[in-house]
């Protein structure tokens, strides 16, 4: 799969937030794991 887009992202990272996290690179091990995103395919 590859990265989501913006709006894909967004409701997720919302909801994130709104548990608590206080940053996106707090959120990025979550949305790793919900979009299936490996470090490789980050790295292009």
């Amino acid at each position: 799969m590859p990265v989501p887009d913006y709006q894909t992202l967004m409701l997720p990272v919302l909801t994130l937030f709104a548990s608590g996290k206080t940053s996106v690179a707090e959120c990025i091990p979550e949305l790793k794991l919900k979009f299936a995103i490996t470090s490789a395919l980050l790295q292009n």
